[in-house]
C-alpha cells in the first residue's frame, strides 16, 4: 500500500513520514517537498491514500487533493488534510 506524504517544509515531511510509518508499518510511504511531483508521481502509480499540509506556496494542498483524485490512474480511496504547528 502506497501512501503520498507532501509538505513544503524539510521537518515536517520528515515528521508526516515517521508517523505514517510508525501507525502503519506496512505501508509505503513516499515522500515529497513539492505537490506537482506529487501529483506526477500520482498520475504513473496506484495510489492507496495521502496526507497533505494544506498551506504551500506552489499548489495548497486542496488544490493538490483535488488534482490527485482526477488522476485516472490513481485509485486513491482516502486523503487526509495535514496540519500542525512547528512553531
Amino acid at each position: 500500500m502506497k501512501i503520498l506524504a507532501v509538505d513544503d517544509e524539510k521537518l515536517g515531511l520528515e515528521a508526516l513520514v515517521k508517523a505514517i510509518q510508525k501507525t502503519l508499518p506496512e505501508a509505503e510511504v513516499i515522500g515529497f517537498n513539492s505537490p506537482k511531483e506529487a501529483l506526477s508521481y500520482a498520475k504513473e502509480n496506484e495510489i492507496f491514500a495521502a496526507c497533505l499540509d494544506v498551506q504551500m506556496p506552489e499548489m495548497n494542498g486542496l488544490e493538490a487533493t483535488r488534482r490527485i483524485r482526477q488522476c485516472s490512474d490513481s485509485s486513491i480511496k482516502n486523503i487526509p488534510h495535514h496540519l500542525y504547528d512547528l512553531s
